[in-house]
């Protein structure tokens, strides 16, 4: 999932629109003289909006490339100007933490606002997390319904989706609901609500 800011001031764009380029970045080159040189691995135009998702049908991007991307701004077919080159390799993740018959606490990195309370009948805490900052070690708390906290973690984070597991304590009650935060840097603290299952 890519996402970028939008140029300011937004007044001076009456049909802004952007074009990414994404390329692989080769042995021996620096992520802006992959962008000029090499060619894209995947590219989009037209873009009404500052997020464009990776299509599932293209080509598998490899867990042992290194990959850059840079986002174009237009007004109409005018150049509007260039983004930062971002460059990133994906986390190489254990496979079976993303299947059908995994359930996750997703915690949503575009929004704090709490969804459907998941229903835990493990003692591990299976979480997606979405996260905008590059290689962190985020603190991760449950907490019970008052604020108590109950137990502290720390994971470490990539940019993207990270899958991540916690032991939750033995003595948490079933049908009660507690809360996880994870706090990202800058201080954001995104909470997400589970309960242990009858």
């Amino acid at each position: 999932h890519f996402i970028w800011t939008a140029p300011m001031p937004l007044t001076i764009f009456s049909n802004l629109n952007y074009e990414l380029v994404l390329v692989e970045v080769e042995a021996g080159q620096s992520k802006g003289d992959a962008i000029q040189r090499n060619l894209p691995v995947w590219s989009l135009g037209n873009i009404r909006t500052n997020t464009a998702l990776y299509p599932s049908s293209w080509i598998s991007l490899d867990t042992g490339k290194v990959y850059a991307w840079q986002v174009t701004a237009r007004n109409g077919d005018y150049y509007g100007g260039k983004s930062q080159i971002w460059e990133f390799r994906l986390k190489d993740t254990v496979p079976v933490l993303d299947t059908l018959f995994t359930s996750f606490l997703e915690i949503d990195g575009f929004s704090s606002q709490e969804k459907g309370v998941y229903v835990l009948d493990s003692s591990t805490l299976n979480i997606k997390y979405y996260s905008f900052t590059e290689n962190a070690t985020l603190p991760l708390k449950i907490k019970d319904g008052s604020g108590r906290l109950l137990k502290s973690y720390k994971r470490s984070v990539v940019y993207g989706v990270n899958y991540l597991q916690l032991k939750v304590p033995g003595n948490l009650e079933k049908g009660s609901i507690y809360q996880l935060e994870i706090e990202e840097e800058g201080g954001a603290i995104k909470r997400s609500p589970f309960r242990i299952a009858d």
